[in-house]
C-alpha cells in the first residue's frame, strides 16, 4: 500500500487446524556439526556463518491450505474494505504456529534448486558436489548457517542470498548457537564456551541452609538444580566432555536432592569457570589420512548407589593412531 507500513501479527493460536499443524522447524545435529567442522577443517576451507533477514516471513504456504484472517481497523480503511470481507494469507507471517517449518520447507526448495543435496542422516545438511567433487558443505540452524567450500560453493551462496537477504556475514571467528568458534590460519577450528559457562549463575543457598547438607531440597531448591544441571549440560555435550561424568552423577540425584546436593551441583559450576577456556579443536587432518576411533568403558559401583557408570569418547584422529 503507497505510502503505509503494516507490521501485522497473527494470532496463530487461534488456527482452527492448530493441532494438525507441523510446527516443529529442522536444526543441525551436534554429530552433523562436529563433521561439518571436520570437513571444513580437512578441507582448507574458510568457516562462514550468515543468517537471514526475516527468514519467517518467506516460507511458502502449504498446499491446499487457505488460511483466511480477520483484517485490523487499519487494514481494512486502507483497503477500502467492508465490514464483511476478510484476508487470504498469501504468504508467511509473524505469528503462525508453523511459520518455522514453512520457513524450512522453502530454503530446503531453493537448496535443491542450487544443486545441494540433503544428506540422508540429517536434513539440515547439505552437500554441494560437481563432477563427482565435493565443493562444500552448508549446515542450517533455522534462519542460520554455518558452512565452507570452494569458489564454486561460494558462488551458490551468492544466489542463495540473492534469492534470500542474509543479515549478516561473518567469517574464522564467530558464535553460532552459542558456540565460540574460531579458525586458525592453519586451517583448525576451536570450540569454546568460555562467555556462555561464564554467565551462568549458581545457585544461592544462604548460609544457615547449608548447615542443613542432609536436609532434603525444596520444590523450588529442586527446580534451581534442574537449571544449573541443564545449563551445564549445554556445555558439557559441545565443547565441556571433562564436566559429563560429574554432571551424570547430579542428574541422578535430583529426584533425591539434598542441599549438599546443591553444593555439588555449585562446585561443578566453579570447577566449570575456573577451566572456561577449555576448547575442543578440530585438526586439518587430510580426509584420506582421517580415521573415527572410539573408546568406552564401565566402572562398578561409581555411583552412590552400587549401579555401574560407563562412558565413551568419539574422536576424529590420524590413520597413524592404528601405529600407535
Amino acid at each position: 500500500i503507497p505510502g503505509q507500513v503494516f507490521e501485522l501479527v497473527i494470532l496463530g493460536y487461534m488456527d482452527p487446524q492448530l493441532e494438525d499443524l507441523p510446527r516443529d522447524s529442522p536444526t543441525l545435529g551436534r554429530n552433523s556439526k562436529m563433521i561439518l567442522l571436520q570437513l571444513i577443517a580437512s578441507m582448507g576451507w574458510d568457516l562462514k556463518t550468515f543468517d537471514i533477514k526475516a527468514a519467517f516471513l518467506q516460507g511458502k504456504p502449504q498446499p491446499g491450505r487457505t488460511l483466511a484472517v480477520e483484517p485490523i481497523p487499519e487494514l481494512i480503511q486502507a483497503l477500502n474494505m467492508t465490514s464483511e470481507e476478510v484476508c487470504k494469507l498469501e504468504k508467511g507471517a509473524y505469528g503462525l504456529v508453523d511459520a518455522p517449518y514453512l520457513w524450512f520447507l522453502a530454503i530446503s526448495e531453493e537448496l535443491q534448486k542450487l544443486g545441494f543435496v540433503q544428506s540422508p542422516f540429517d536434513p539440515c545438511l547439505y552437500v554441494l558436489h560437481r563432477n563427482g567433487n565435493l565443493e562444500g558443505i552448508l549446515g542450517l540452524h533455522v534462519d542460520d548457517g554455518i558452512c565452507g567450500g570452494s569458489k564454486f560453493f561460494q558462488e551458490k551462496i551468492d544466489q542463495l542470498e540473492a534469492k534470500y537477504p542474509f543479515g549478516s556475514k561473518k567469517i574464522h571467528n564467530f558464535t553460532f548457537t552459542g558456540i565460540e568458534m574460531q579458525q586458525l590460519p592453519n586451517y583448525s577450528i576451536h570450540m569454546s564456551q568460555t562467555k556462555y559457562i561464564k554467565a551462568i549463575p549458581p545457585i544461592h543457598i544462604k548460609l544457615d541452609r547449608r548447615k542443613q547438607s542432609e536436609s532434603p531440597v525444596t520444590e523450588e531448591e529442586r527446580q534451581e538444580l534442574r537449571a544449573l544441571i541443564g545449563s551445564l549440560q549445554y556445555g558439557a555435550v559441545h565443547t565441556r566432555p571433562d564436566l559429563a561424568s560429574r554432571l551424570s552423577n547430579l542428574q541422578s540425584a535430583i529426584n533425591r536432592a539434598t542441599v549438599e546436593t546443591l553444593i555439588s551441583a555449585n562446585q561443578a559450576l566453579h570447577e566449570a569457570k575456573k577451566y572456561s577456556e577449555v576448547a575442543i579443536k578440530i585438526q586439518p587432518i587430510p580426509i584420506k589420512d582421517f580415521r573415527f576411533l572410539a573408546f568406552s568403558d564401565a566402572s562398578f559401583a561409581s555411583k552412590s548407589n552400587p549401579s555401574s557408570h560407563t562412558g565413551m569418547l568419539i574422536m576424529g584422529t590420524h590413520k597413524e593412531i592404528g601405529k600407535n
